[in-house]
């Protein structure tokens, strides 16, 4: 049986071209990236969108999920590698972490530099991720951000700095021996509002009332500190929690835990709100969107 690793592209840095005004723009199909990561070996390519990443949306992170998925499904496929752009790839690596269905491993990977910079990054980087795929070294449904010669666990990764090469910052990848993540039923996402609203002095309710007055099923609170958030602000998510919309609380700073230690955490899970432990406003705004497309309580998930 032949071994093929698929190459899902999506737009981003990787696949820009910087223009006569220095504008970098998405132009750069699955062919063009895979020439130049200069890989050995069988790989199917699929170009789901070519976009900037900031420009996606729900929707676009389903249809990625289902293509990975898709892919995994076939038994000749020994894994799949994402090119995306560095702006919201935590999102969408935490999405396939959490849903992506099969056995095989998913590396994603993007570039700090344009495909037109005489230092491009993104062959390199694509490079990494294909061979990390394709040499059994990872698990079986392990999903990794390939970055800078880093191979960091999907959940926790993030965007630290826009400078430089070494762009992602979070855990290294568990070892060959440690389980794989938990995952939820691969329904999708989009249409589940999930908002962020975040605190800083003197903030009031406003935010929230306004986001669950849009529709909103679920609101993310990047909190001050452990857990830190103003009077109103907890009246506030008391009256929503008990209406039915999700609240998970958050840290503002990088890397905190909000774990109910101050007055402020303690709170808010008294009026009903679950705290994140470590994970960033952006990736816990997608877990819990993730966990009430599927049905989920979100208390009922591990944070």
């Amino acid at each position: 049986m032949k071994r093929i690793v698929t190459l899902i592209t999506t737009g981003g840095t990787i696949a820009s071209v910087s223009d006569e005004a220095g504008v970098r723009r998405p132009v750069l199909g699955a062919r063009d990236l895979l020439g130049s990561a200069g890989h050995r070996g069988e790989v199917r390519v699929r170009e789901v969108v070519c976009k900037d990443s900031s420009l996606l949306d729900f929707a676009d992170l389903d249809q990625i999920r289902r293509t990975v998925s898709e892919e995994a499904a076939d038994p000749a496929t020994v894994g799949v590698a994402v090119a995306h752009g560095t702006d919201t790839m935590e999102e969408t690596a935490m999405l396939l972490d959490l849903m992506a269905a099969g056995d095989k491993p998913v590396a994603i990977t993007g570039a700090a530099l344009p495909a037109s910079d005489p230092e491009a990054d993104g062959p390199r980087n694509l490079r990494d991720a294909l061979a990390f795929v394709a040499d059994g070294e990872a698990r079986g449904g392990e999903v990794v951000v390939c970055f800078a010669g880093e191979r960091l666990a999907a959940r926790g990764a993030h965007k630290r700095h826009t400078g430089g090469l070494d762009v992602f910052g979070g855990r290294p990848r568990p070892d060959r021996g440690a389980p794989a993540a938990v995952k939820l039923p691969g329904r999708d996402i989009a249409g589940t509002r999930v908002d962020i609203v975040v605190m800083y002095p003197g903030a009031d309710r406003t935010a929230l009332d306004a986001y669950v007055a849009a529709g909103a099923r679920g609101l993310v609170l990047e909190t001050m500190g452990n857990g830190g958030v103003p009077d109103l602000v907890v009246e506030a998510v008391a009256e929503h929690a008990r209406a039915g919309v999700a609240v998970v609380a958050c840290s503002r700073v990088p890397g905190a835990p909000v774990t109910g230690a101050y007055s402020g955490g303690a709170r808010l899970v008294e009026a009903g709100a679950v705290l994140a432990q470590e994970l960033r406003a952006p990736q816990a705004r997608v877990q819990l969107a993730a966990l009430l497309a599927s049905g989920f309580d979100a208390r009922s998930y591990p944070w």
